[in-house]
């Protein structure tokens, strides 16, 4: 959330390799990271494991939406689409945006290229 992905991927690996295979969060954490790098199928497949190892589907869903959109898996990220839909109805990217997950420029600028452009390209709207 400090707009270093890269550097993230080094602490999930070193997280796993103390305590292998991983837990949900750490995961989930090289999941974002793959995702905010563009790297859609190594995100993908990080959050596939991190949804098998249970937590908070919505997390996974907005990310996994993002990543198969952008891969142009359509059907995929229209499953997941819904997934958060359920959830939240009436999700748009304003209120993912207005969450503040992180208000570091790069972190930013890397959401904007590869996360949020995902999920508009999933059906989520901007407002």
């Amino acid at each position: 959330m400090v707009g270093s992905p890269g550097e993230a991927l080094t602490l999930v690996a070193q997280a796993i390799a103390m305590d292998p295979p991983g837990d949900w969060w750490t995961i989930r954490v090289g999941c974002e990271a793959q995702l905010l790098l563009g790297h859609y199928d190594d995100a993908i497949a990080a959050c596939e494991k991190a949804a098998g190892l249970g937590g908070e589907d919505f997390d996974i869903a907005y990310f996994l939406a993002a990543a198969y959109a952008q891969k142009g898996l359509m059907g995929r990220a229209a499953e997941e689409k819904a997934k958060i839909l359920r959830r939240a109805p009436g999700f748009t990217i304003a209120a993912l945006r207005a969450k503040q997950y992180s208000t570091n420029p790069e972190y930013m600028r890397l959401a904007e290229a590869y996360w949020y452009s995902g999920l508009r390209k999933a059906g989520i709207p901007e407002k």
